[in-house]
């Protein structure tokens, strides 16, 4: 479904945790772990 979509041109996001899916569906990976909530709060 999800390269049906991407097939279609329809814009996606989304969360995997498993690796193998995440290489095979993403065209860009965006590695959050280095975000956190204390670092922005002023």
């Amino acid at each position: 479904m999800i390269r049906a979509k991407k097939a279609a041109g329809v814009a996606l996001l989304g969360i995997f945790h498993d690796e193998e899916v995440r290489e095979a569906v993403s065209d860009r990976i965006l590695d959050v772990s280095r975000f956190s909530p204390r670092k922005v709060a002023a």
